[in-house]
């Protein structure tokens, strides 16, 4: 499994109208997106004007699709009014994971 980590920042008090932008053009939008098995979008506690996604991928393969697919294309355009331009994005091997998101309810 391949995580792809976004992390940035969003114009001042615009975080309520990026997420309402982020529901409908990714999650309600897209549809079905090959390769992926889940995704979370988070506000820092810190710094409300910053947050990111991270999106859990099949394979590197899928989520390099993805990034350089139409789809991703077709999206950015309803998110980048909110961007301050700081975003920064990783693919990162899934090494290990514990915890509830990762246990299998069928080993109990």
């Amino acid at each position: 499994m391949h995580i792809r980590i976004t992390w940035g920042r969003v114009k001042p008090g615009c975080w309520d109208d990026y997420e309402a932008a982020y529901r409908k053009v990714v999650v309600e939008g897209e549809g079905e997106v090959p390769g992926l098995c889940g995704r979370m979008l988070m506000r820092d506690t810190a710094d409300p004007e910053s947050g990111g996604t991270l999106s859990l991928w099949e394979s590197a393969a899928t989520a390099r699709d993805y990034e350089q697919g139409d789809l991703r294309a077709q999206v950015l355009p309803g998110l980048e009014e909110f961007f301050t331009g700081d975003f920064v994005t990783h693919v990162c091997e899934l090494r290990m994971a514990t915890g509830v998101l990762f246990d299998d309810p069928h080993d109990a």
